[in-house]
């Protein structure tokens, strides 16, 4: 297996963006007929999914035929199969001595990969990160968390196999992010985009021009609804280019922007459809509504007909000038359901209801996603007894919330009675102009 440690052989990024529609066409379903034939022969899962829903994979005569006739599944929908079985549910197709890697998603969800699954994965990422413009000799500060999620490693690997140098920063301490990609003459910065803002407050409160005393020319963000404004201003910022990618634990890399922007080229590995979140339909080319996938490579947990929640623009079906044929996705908008997604992880309301629980005293509560200053902000709001309302109460509840969420969230004190029974729990006021 290739662990994404750079070779002497120098890196040779896949041809998905370079076959005609049609050669596309005929290896995507080849990949899909046999991912379906295997999920309903070794996932017990699937199997009942198939059965319930009267879905028959024999049906399936073109990649269209699995967004009309299988069922889909979600977060929620596997966040529950493991619960009843854990650690994993029926969602295991392979003997646990063949998996390779765990990532842990809030919820609980656990995702798994085989050593087949992983490097799969990887190249999948490394091309995306080729195309956006990651070139060996790099070197690639990664400025996501390396705890217990998947951003770190996948990143670090997929860098690594293209043959750029990394330097493993993870989330947190600014400070040194900048010292030390001063030092080291960092090229490419991975990060979240409002961290990437952030970094680039920090170089200036120390002194530095981000954009004259950096040595960046191009910065790769994911994981946040962002607008093109956003996107200009952490270019200008740093004096850099700025790419994006598409990508979740459940899904995999989906998407990358290549140096001509305008949208991300969807990978071949993965199946996108775009629907109608009401209706469950496709919606007509370009339009916007809700990304589902299907990951073709993906056999220790397969992923198949996932509805991610994240609702793009819609498709560009036009031929990128970089000569790409592949679609490119326009930008993410926002959420749709219950799970939002705030600075890269979601957020399922029931981790919110477990650690409030644990104090029965606490009233109801309202969780409050906006974004002052284009910077995503995640407040709790909770009812609470006037003599419970101290500090120390407010830190233990942030590392509580912490530990369960994978982020710190704001804790504002409401009187009893203040919210109402049929208000929203959750409420998502970011907007995007």
């Amino acid at each position: 297996m290739n662990d994404g440690i750079a070779s002497n052989t120098e890196f040779r990024p896949s041809r998905w963006g370079r076959l005609s529609a049609d050669e596309h066409a005929g290896i995507q379903m080849e990949k899909l007929r046999d991912l379906l034939i295997y999920a309903h022969k070794n996932s017990p899962f699937y199997r009942r999914r198939f059965h319930d829903a009267g879905f028959n994979p024999e049906q399936v005569k073109a990649t269209e035929d699995l967004l009309e006739r299988a069922p889909f599944i979600n977060k929620t929908v596997l966040m529950d199969e493991q619960a009843k079985k854990p650690p994993f549910g029926d969602l295991l197709t392979v003997a646990q001595e063949d998996l390779v890697r765990l990532y842990y998603s809030p919820g609980p969800l656990l995702i798994i990969f085989s050593h087949a699954d992983l490097n799969a994965y990887i190249q999948r990422a490394a091309n995306g990160l080729y195309h956006a413009g990651a070139r060996a000799g790099d070197i690639v500060n990664i400025s996501f968390n390396y705890n217990w999620v998947g951003a770190g490693t996948q990143h670090d690997d997929a860098y690594r196999r293209i043959g750029c140098a990394v330097l493993p920063g993870g989330a947190g301490m600014s400070e040194t992010h900048i010292d030390l990609m001063k030092l080291t003459r960092t090229t490419v910065l991975s990060a979240f985009p409002t961290y990437a803002i952030r970094l680039a407050e920090t170089a200036k409160k120390m002194g530095l021009d981000p954009a004259r005393d950096l040595n960046l020319r191009l910065i790769i963000i994911v994981g946040e609804i962002r607008s093109d404004e956003d996107k200009k201003q952490i270019g200008d910022l740093f004096g850099a280019q700025v790419r994006e990618m598409y990508v979740g634990n459940e899904m995999g890399f989906v998407g990358s922007e290549c140096p001509h922007g305008g949208g991300m080229h969807l990978f071949s590995d993965t199946l996108v459809e775009v629907i109608d979140p009401r209706t469950g339909r496709r919606v007509d080319p370009g339009q916007p509504g809700e990304i589902v996938t299907t990951d073709l490579h993906r056999r220790a947990m397969p992923i198949i007909n996932y509805r991610t929640g994240d609702i793009t623009e819609g498709l560009i079906y036009e031929e990128c000038p970089c000569g790409l044929k592949r679609p490119r996705m326009k930008r993410i908008l926002g959420r749709v359901g219950d799970i939002p997604r705030v600075k890269g992880m979601f957020i399922p309301p029931r981790r919110i209801e477990l650690v409030l629980g644990k104090y029965q005293d606490l009233g109801r509560y309202q969780a409050v996603v906006d974004r002052p200053e284009k910077t995503d902000r995640f407040t709790i709001k909770i009812e609470c007894p006037p003599a419970r309302q101290k500090d120390d109460f407010r830190k233990t509840l942030i590392e509580n919330f912490k530990v369960s969420l994978g982020i710190l969230p704001e804790v504002q004190w409401l009187q009893p009675g203040t919210i109402a029974e049929d208000d929203r729990t959750l409420m998502d006021l970011r907007k995007i102009n």
